[in-house]
């Protein structure tokens, strides 16, 4: 493979990551507000993967594909109330960068 200046031309990149989700519920519902805390509503997992390609020493093109689900087990609603909903996504990501080393 190529080189840029001891670099290779294409790196492949990937991550996974979890976490928790701790959302601030602000809402109106029938009239009435609800500003609850921030506080432990569930959970979060992901991964992604693509590809960096250095045209230059120290510029790049990125492209990344991502995918993940998050689960709110315990969301704040009016009241007493508690909401829980789910749902997954897709992204596609496009970006330009420049090294800088420390």
């Amino acid at each position: 493979m190529k080189k840029v200046n001891s670099r290779p031309v294409f790196t492949a990149l990937w991550k996974a990551g979890a976490g928790i989700v701790i959302p601030k519920t602000d809402i109106t519902l029938s009239g009435k507000r609800v500003d609850n805390k921030f506080h432990v509503a569930g959970y979060c997992v992901s991964v992604e993967g693509g590809g960096r390609w250095y045209f230059s020493k120290k510029f790049f093109l990125e492209g990344m594909g991502k995918t993940g689900f998050v689960n709110y087990t315990n969301s704040l609603a009016a009241g007493k109330g508690k909401v829980n909903h789910y749902f997954g996504y897709l992204e596609l990501i496009v970006l330009a960068g420049y090294d800088i080393s420390f």
